[in-house]
């Protein structure tokens, strides 16, 4: 339980200071990771990992995302997803813009 507390004193204490330096960088580049293990009448064991990241230009921007999930039980891999996706938007004035979004 200390080990959860600890870690969580620690991802919450590293967005604070780099707010910071986020004001003045077009970039933004956000994570996430989730670890989750059950025991009792069945063990399941969940990996899952995502990634955001976003570039701005003066009037386009580009967003790229990846993310990972697996899963493991007492017969082996239960299941597995993956994503990956980009999308681009330009803005030709205050209401008209286009953009395109691929993802697999």
């Amino acid at each position: 339980m200390k080990y959860i507390v600890l870690s969580a004193l620690i991802f919450a204490a590293g967005p604070a200071a780099a707010s910071e330096e986020a004001a003045s960088k077009p970039w933004k580049d956000s994570s996430e990771l989730s670890y989750v293990k059950t025991t009792g009448n069945s063990r399941n064991a969940t990996l899952s990992a995502k990634n955001l990241f976003n570039y701005d230009w003066a009037r386009t921007s580009l967003e790229l995302s990846a993310s990972g999930l697996g899963s493991k039980g007492e017969e082996g891999t239960t299941a597995e997803q993956y994503s990956a996706q980009e999308k681009v938007n330009c803005n030709f004035s205050k209401h008209n813009y286009v953009f395109e979004r691929v993802g697999w």
